[in-house]
């Protein structure tokens, strides 16, 4: 029997508050109707893009992807979907991973 596991981690780290992560509500997520909604560690860079701290279940620990909220045919209302498939083993590298100009971009 598999056991069900929370996507998302609510672990707030001090490396991460201090990079400026904080407590979310992610509500609208790609899972959110499977898991209800739910709270997930994440960097905002503006209202339709963050950072999400996922769980690895499998492995243990965490990993950080690139998120964009995004309307589509299938569903009423917007919703979070991965921006890509490469996600970041530090909170530090996914932030990292968005270029300064790209940065400056989403923050905008």
């Amino acid at each position: 029997m598999l056991e069900s596991y929370a996507l998302y981690s609510t672990e707030l780290t001090d490396e991460e508050r201090e990079l400026g992560f904080e407590l979310v509500d992610a509500q609208n997520s790609e899972v959110s109707e499977q898991a209800g909604s739910q709270q997930a560690v994440a960097y905002r860079f503006s209202d339709a893009d963050r950072i999400v701290k996922m769980n690895v279940p499998v492995i243990g620990g965490h990993s950080y992807r690139h998120e964009r909220r995004r309307t589509g045919e299938s569903y009423d209302e917007s919703r979070w979907l991965a921006a890509g498939s490469v996600v970041f083993p530090t909170p530090e590298q996914a932030l990292n991973s968005i270029s300064g100009t790209n940065r400056l971009q989403l923050c905008h």
